[in-house]
């Protein structure tokens, strides 16, 4: 059985909330319509651009809410989530068996069976573990020792109800 201990810190917990929604093909295509918006607000403004028939405000403002505001209620969101959830911060305890996974933290104790798991990404830098379509426990992915990581994919691939994203 493995285990490892691991505490997720707010730096790596706002990182990986940064990397989940700027993955999204949609996240993406507004953040570049909404720095297009910007530029070409700023160009009109400064007199190098002027296509439009009337001062280009609502662009101006859509590309500072888009560009500025989204990243900021990102960070704001991990911050927020990391306080009101304290078991987020624990220090938690991950037990892998051929059969389950336990979490042992400082106020509570779970297991879940691999069947009941539906998802598992393992990136370079972080191991998430699905509960369901939305909530997931993180593991950075540098917990694990060579050795136990290529135990738990051994683990993992061997539960075909799983759905796999493996990235070594």
């Amino acid at each position: 059985m493995n285990k490892i201990t691991t505490t997720l810190q707010i730096q790596d917990y706002r990182s990986l909330l940064f990397q989940l929604t700027y993955k999204k093909p949609l996240i993406i295509f507004i953040t570049i319509i909404g720095l297009g918006s910007l530029i070409t607000s700023i160009l009109y403004f400064l007199g190098l651009f002027n296509s439009f028939s009337s001062p280009p405000y609502l662009q101006l403002f859509f590309g500072i809410f888009i560009v500025f505001f989204l990243p900021f209620s990102i960070y704001r969101q991990a911050n927020k989530s990391l306080k009101g959830n304290k078991r987020l911060s624990e220090s938690i305890t991950y037990e892998f068996s051929q059969e389950h996974v336990s979490l042992t933290g400082e106020s509570f104790s779970s297991t879940y069976t691999w069947d009941k798991i539906p998802k598992i990404i393992i990136n370079k830098k972080w191991i998430l573990i699905y509960q369901n379509k939305t909530t997931a426990n993180i593991i950075m992915r540098n917990s694990f020792q060579e050795a136990d990581l290529l135990e738990f994919i051994k683990i993992i691939n061997s539960y075909n109800s799983i759905k796999k994203k493996i990235k070594k």
